[in-house]
């Protein structure tokens, strides 16, 4: 069976500008809003999602009555009418997740040591600052929790990190705000927490080696993260081991920056635009379709601030990797493997 994932990232829906129906602001992000729901409508029969991934910054403030909004004004009628079930959507959290108002708390580490023992021992001062979000996903939006097994064995669930399969994606989210204080501070000071991603592999066994499609999604890209010293940063350990990354926050993404493959590890890396209606900003989203073989398909739609249109060419680009298997089935067939790695020194293949 092949899943087709729409992708969003920063909608920043807001209560405070949704309660005048007449603010020029608000009626151009409802505009943006439901002419996507309109876009993804016309798609064919095979192209049309049955998941959904939102990497962060559903809501702006990251109040109750921010999200509250967002459900009633247009989440609920974008699941119904495209007829994706609320089971099958799934949201990671971003910087504006967090109540701003707990910020302060929080304080940036240098140290990767440091930030483990932190968030193994004192988690629970982390989830501070997201009781409204967490408290959005369990009570309103009623949907799974992600899940994990700690080092003892043991299973918990939360709305922060863990895994959720869904047909044949094994989808990791990861929570990349854990110290995020404020965007004009936190770049090179951000961590994901390495801990949580072995724990997710060694413990559930996440291996991207044995499982058909690893999807891992957070909500910063690669310059957010500290540099450490030791070893490579948070974002190169960890995108070596999935095989396809989403992530959003930087708004401004442009066209050849969308999509990067990297050649070390086989990775595709989709970085998300935002999705709704500012000048200054190319908002973006993206299809993914799973196929089998696993192959990744992907297609963007983009918003047009002129014609006030998303815009989609029903063009999919196929992106694949070769397997251990075809590896090995190469080898056995007498053919000359340092050839074909040559050929796929760039990592990965990307079929028009």
């Amino acid at each position: 069976m092949e899943n087709v994932v729409l992708c969003l990232s920063d909608i920043h829906f807001t209560s405070y500008k949704s309660k005048d129906p007449n603010d020029a602001n608000f009626s151009k992000r409802m505009i943006c809003l439901d002419k996507l729901i309109d876009q993804i409508k016309t798609l064919p029969d095979e192209s049309k999602p049955d998941i959904c991934v939102i990497v962060g910054d559903i809501a702006y403030y990251g109040s109750n009555d921010d999200y509250l909004h967002f459900k009633k004004d247009w989440l609920d009628k974008f699941l119904s009418e495209l007829s994706i079930p609320m089971e099958n959507l799934l949201i990671t959290p971003g910087n504006h997740d967090r109540l701003r108002s707990k910020s302060h708390i929080i304080d940036y580490i240098d140290d990767k040591d440091e930030v483990e023992n932190e968030l193994e021992t004192n988690l629970d001062h982390y989830f501070s600052g997201f009781e409204d979000y967490i408290s959005f996903m369990s009570k309103d939006l009623k949907i799974p929790e992600f899940e994990y097994g700690d080092k003892h064995g043991k299973y918990h669930k939360n709305y922060l990190f863990g895994f959720r399969k869904i047909g044949q994606i094994y989808f990791i989210s990861l929570n990349s705000c854990w110290f995020s204080k404020n965007s004009s501070t936190d770049k090179k000071k951000l961590w994901l927490g390495d801990l949580f991603f072995s724990v997710l592999q060694n413990k559930n066994r996440i291996d991207r080696e044995e499982l058909p499609f690893v999807v891992t999604l957070f909500h910063h890209p690669k310059r957010w993260f500290a540099d450490n010293r030791k070893k490579d940063n948070d974002f190169d350990r960890i995108r070596r081991k999935t095989h396809v990354l989403i992530t959003g926050h930087e708004h401004e993404t442009r066209d050849n920056e969308n999509i990067i493959i990297y050649p070390d590890s086989e990775t595709l890396h989709l970085k998300l635009g935002s999705t709704f209606s500012k000048k200054n900003y190319p908002n973006k989203c993206c299809l993914l379709k799973f196929m089998r073989g696993r192959s990744v398909e992907y297609s963007l739609i983009a918003w047009d601030n002129n014609q006030e249109e998303w815009v989609y060419n029903h063009k999919f680009r196929r992106w694949s990797v070769p397997t251990d298997d075809i590896i090995k089935r190469i080898e056995i067939m007498g053919l000359d493997i340092s050839t074909l790695k040559n050929n796929l020194k760039d990592g990965a293949r990307i079929n028009e």
